[in-house]
């Protein structure tokens, strides 16, 4: 059982400003007033009452415009899964280019890809890389990009 401290009723003994003034003179303290100004605040003006179902379309025009924007930019993020009409089996230049593409999933399948093996392990090495580097946690890479820093600041102010 944890004792509980009952409330009191006793008054609290603060200073008056007229006491902290008088305490101030007698210390040989300048004793000024500061008087605080009242300004009034100004009111806000009223928004206009907008609807909900506006608001809603006009963030959703924007989240769309930006996601536009965003794939227009062509990153490589993310996998893909393309059927490639090209055959590639040929040895064309342009359909080894389409063949080569690392993240189109639909090259996975050993039919549609006559380096299917050489296309896994590709992709397991580079996994597994990421992996390692991943593994290696905040502290390793904020200490590397430390002391790149550091190499570089030093070695520009020779």
């Amino acid at each position: 059982m944890v004792p509980t401290a009952t409330p009191t009723l006793e008054p609290t003994l603060e200073p008056t400003p007229e006491a902290t003034v008088e305490a101030r003179a007698e210390a040989g303290l300048s004793a000024q007033v500061v008087e605080p100004t009242l300004e009034p605040t100004p009111t806000p003006e009223p928004a206009a009452e907008t609807d909900p179902l506006v608001e809603t379309t006009v963030a959703i025009a924007q989240v769309e415009q930006l996601l536009n924007r965003l794939l227009a930019l062509n990153l490589p993020i993310s996998w893909e899964n393309t059927p490639l009409t090209v055959d590639c089996f040929t040895s064309d230049g342009d359909s080894r280019l389409l063949c080569d593409n690392t993240r189109n999933l639909w090259l996975l399948n050993p039919s549609n890809n006559p380096d299917w093996l050489g296309f896994i392990l590709r992709k397991l090495i580079g996994i597994a890389i990421t992996s390692l580097a991943i593994a290696q946690g905040a502290p390793f890479w904020f200490d590397l990009l430390n002391r790149l820093v550091r190499g570089r600041s030093s070695s520009s102010s020779s």
